[in-house]
């Protein structure tokens, strides 16, 4: 298990539900920013966060918590 997921899996439910908002308006905002300038300061950037919100739904829906 990487270092990501380890943190991810020690993190509680409302931990968890924290981590998601924040990625959640992380993607939105770096969605806006690359439609505004046409280009992407980080171009890897929209699809890890996309990862780390699949992450944390997954450790979520194994703790039993929907979201």
């Amino acid at each position: 298990m990487t270092k990501k997921n380890k943190d991810l899996k020690a993190m509680g439910a409302e931990e968890l539900k924290t981590e998601l908002e924040k990625s959640s308006k992380e993607l939105v905002s770096e969605r806006a920013s690359t439609k505004q300038t046409g280009k992407s300061t980080n171009p890897g950037a929209v699809k890890s966060i996309r990862k780390k919100i699949a992450r944390i739904k997954t450790f979520l829906k194994q703790k039993g918590i929907s979201v």
